[in-house]
């Protein structure tokens, strides 16, 4: 067992990333808060569309290229509304343009408190990747920090779980 004298303050700070890593491409989101994020979305000529990160905070604004310009900003409530979970619905029965790269959105997403649900999550994760076989230090055998890929040796932690590789996907 791992007692606080053992514990390496670098390795431990490791497993922590790994874990981070780890728990983001499995979900597929950066989770960190971000505010005032701009992202350009295609549209597809539906009534909604989907915003990439969540959970979405606050949606500033929203504005449609025009073939020169982002010269036609929307008005929330009247063109579009948006909900936390990330979907961006034209009122009405407008529709989304049906171009690439046509819709602009800033707006506010993830976490600025991580949940209780995600730490335990993150600190199961890190425990076990810390003291498996040859600590952080013998689990990570490769590691890609963007777009996250993580490779860990096949342990006996990892075999019962039946894991030994995570990759963001996407």
């Amino acid at each position: 067992a791992v007692g606080v004298d053992d514990f390496d303050d670098a390795t431990g700070e490791s497993a922590l990333a790994s874990a981070k890593a780890i728990i983001q491409a499995e979900v597929r989101q950066l989770l960190d808060w971000v505010a005032d994020d701009t992202v350009i979305l295609d549209g597809h000529g539906t009534q909604v569309i989907q915003l990439p990160e969540l959970p979405v905070a606050a949606v500033t604004s929203v504005s449609l290229w025009d073939g020169t310009d982002w010269a036609t900003p929307l008005v929330e409530s009247v063109d579009y509304h948006w909900s936390a979970n990330g979907t961006l619905t034209r009122a009405g029965w407008l529709a989304w343009p049906c171009a690439s790269r046509s819709v602009q959105v800033v707006y506010d997403h993830g976490y600025a408190v991580i949940p209780d649900d995600l730490k335990a999550w993150a600190l199961s994760i890190a425990r076990n990747v810390y003291i498996s076989p040859g600590g952080a230090r013998g689990a990570v055998v490769a590691e890609t920090v963007g777009p996250y890929s993580v490779t860990l040796k096949k342990g006996e932690f990892f075999k019962s779980q039946g894991c030994q590789q995570f990759t963001k996907v996407g």
